[in-house]
């Protein structure tokens, strides 16, 4: 848990850090927590965010944001822990979703949510992974796609498989 009294430092936090849960209020000084969600969501798409505040004229617009959760301030101590246990349980089942890395010296598991993408490299497939590191598997792109499993993932050419969680926009 990091808190942070201002938005800018709370976003050269998450620029540098994997971050899942947000709670922010909207009013707040040199930059509001509206602005603050939709920069998060260019660094952290999957990021649950929260928000409290008094102000329910910006409920709306906090949705268009996806939102996980608008509580108004008067509602905290009876709103904030359910908020807080559904968003841990939205996020448990999300360990649930992972690729199994195997080679002759240990087994690791990569959570799908931390995959950028998978580009290929002779018959090798490297995951590229949110935390910029890239991790090599002895194995070509289409039997890692089977393994995936998972509809969050596709082509977009014959060497490169990508995340579509992570794609906030598409140009050209």
């Amino acid at each position: 848990v990091q808190v942070f009294t201002g938005a800018r430092k709370a976003l050269q936090y998450i620029a540098e850090n994997p971050v899942d849960v947000v709670l922010t209020d909207i009013e707040m000084p040199h930059m509001n927590g509206m602005e603050l969600a939709a920069t998060i969501r260019t660094y952290l798409p999957g990021a649950l965010i929260i928000f409290i505040t008094a102000y329910t004229k910006y409920a709306l617009d906090a949705f268009e944001l996806s939102a996980f959760r608008y509580i108004d301030k008067e509602m905290l101590p009876e709103k904030l822990p359910t908020a807080i246990r559904d968003a841990f349980r939205i996020l448990h089942m999300q360990t649930d979703q992972y690729y199994p890395l195997s080679n002759t010296r240990m087994y690791r598991k990569l959570l799908l949510k931390n995959i950028l993408y998978i580009s290929r490299e002779g018959k090798n497939s490297i995951f590229h992974l949110t935390n910029q590191t890239e991790i090599k598997e002895r194995k070509s792109l289409n039997p890692v796609m089977e393994e995936l499993n998972s509809s969050d993932f596709v082509f977009a050419d014959r060497g490169i498989i990508v995340n579509l969680i992570h794609i906030v926009s598409i140009q050209d």
